[in-house]
């Protein structure tokens, strides 16, 4: 969460200066995009001239990912996964709530969610979240 929120700020606002910076117009009204998340609404040229921009950018910018993705969907989708292996696993502390009836719900689903992490995350071993150091092999 910490990652996707650290980055989605950085990486709207690379797509947003793409935006404003050309006159991208919504296929379907004919307005100026101005949000990254009309992108979808671009006709095709236009969108494959957006994307190549903003993946240039993203480079620039130090990201590394693969071509043709987004970071910030990368990290997203990532995130999704994560809650989703912690929530099938919390089936197993026995709460009598069905997993799979949390997804029928959005809101259910951000706090079950929030409830796990504010359970889990104490519980976390600090000595397992270090990452070592390149050339510091243990002995």
């Amino acid at each position: 969460m910490a990652y996707t929120q650290a980055i989605r700020p950085k990486i709207e606002n690379i797509q947003k200066k793409i935006l404003s910076a050309h006159a991208y117009r919504d296929r379907y009204d004919g307005h100026i995009i101005a949000e990254p998340a009309r992108a979808f609404a671009m006709p095709d040229e236009d969108f494959a001239e957006y994307d190549l921009l903003v993946q240039e950018a993203y480079s620039r910018a130090g990201y590394v990912f693969e071509p043709g993705t987004c970071p910030l969907q990368v990290a997203e989708n990532l995130e999704e996964q994560a809650r989703d292996v912690m929530i099938k696993l919390s089936a197993e502390l026995k709460t009598g709530i069905d997993p799979r009836r949390l997804y029928s719900n959005m809101k259910w689903l951000e706090e079950y969610t929030d409830l796990l992490l504010k359970l889990l995350v104490p519980l976390i071993d600090r000595a397992l979240l270090t990452i070592p150091k390149p050339g510091n092999d243990e002995k």
